[in-house]
């Protein structure tokens, strides 16, 4: 019996791959084309225009006011913002180690394990 079952079983798998395989996909071929193709194209050309994808500027064509430059570092830095007082932005984004704490999930306010990574925030000005 249990041969009888397995045997149409098999002999069934083998036929139905068979004819999967003598299906014509010219059709879908063609909606794949024609359907991303534009698409794909328009999207190329609109990155290529999109200013999150041009070079960055030069530090020193930006005319930086350098107490506001100053200020933004000791805030960066700034412990007394957290809500315990100890934690600073850069205690998880490290620009040392590209604004990143380089984990997978980050460690917060008394070894809380947070859902997410900290994001880098290097060149986060230029966003």
């Amino acid at each position: 019996m249990k041969n009888a079952i397995f045997s149409t079983f098999f002999i069934s798998a083998i036929a139905m791959s068979l004819v999967g395989c003598e299906e014509d996909n010219s059709n879908q071929k063609n909606f794949e084309k024609t359907a991303y193709e534009p698409f794909l194209l328009s999207y190329a050309v609109e990155s290529s225009r999109n200013k999150f994808n041009q070079p960055l500027p030069d530090v020193e064509s930006l005319n930086l006011n350098t107490a506001k430059v100053d200020l933004g570092n000791r805030l960066y830095h700034e412990t007394r913002l957290s809500g315990n007082g100890k934690l600073s932005c850069a205690s998880c984004h490290a620009l040392t180690i590209g604004g990143d704490d380089n984990m997978p999930v980050s460690v917060g306010i008394d070894g809380q394990k947070g859902p997410i990574n900290a994001p880098t925030t290097l060149n986060s000005g230029f966003n």
